[in-house]
């Protein structure tokens, strides 16, 4: 079985499927990335951020809405009525988005996104105080 994420029209989200293909034969991977990275795409369109936009910062607050310490304000809560991440999610999650850009930065698309993303990682360790908080403060799946 092969996975890919559709627009709400049923076309095939190139950019996503592109980068998912790079997985083909692992359909467990696969399948994992495109839920983790169909969180990210519906968070980059709510937010009104288009790939070659994307900023570290963006990333970083990503992150932190699903669950990940990270030292800044964060904004609006994203997957309202979930828990956050735990640690083996968060790492995995980590993971997606940063391979997604550095294939779009390969392809000419956010370059300097790439570049920073090539040396550094996005964060993973779970935000005890959030956690503890729990679905109401809005944060985890949705």
């Amino acid at each position: 079985m092969s996975w890919t994420i559709l627009w709400p029209d049923g076309s095939v989200y190139q950019e996503a499927d592109r980068f998912l293909r790079r997985f083909e034969g692992e359909p467990g991977t696969r399948r994992t990335y495109a839920y983790l990275l169909v969180d990210h795409l519906r968070w980059l369109e709510r937010e009104a951020l288009a790939f070659d936009w994307v900023a570290w910062r963006d990333l970083m607050r990503y992150m932190g809405l699903v669950g990940a310490d990270v030292p800044m304000p964060l904004g609006e809560p994203w997957r309202a009525g979930k828990k956050p991440y735990g640690k083996d999610a968060l790492s995995a999650l980590a993971s997606v988005p940063k391979s997604f850009y550095l294939e779009l930065a390969s392809t000419g698309v956010n370059v300097e996104l790439g570049r920073r993303l090539d040396v550094v990682r996005l964060p993973s360790r779970v935000d005890r105080d959030r956690s503890l908080l729990g679905p109401r403060q809005g944060y985890g799946p949705g």
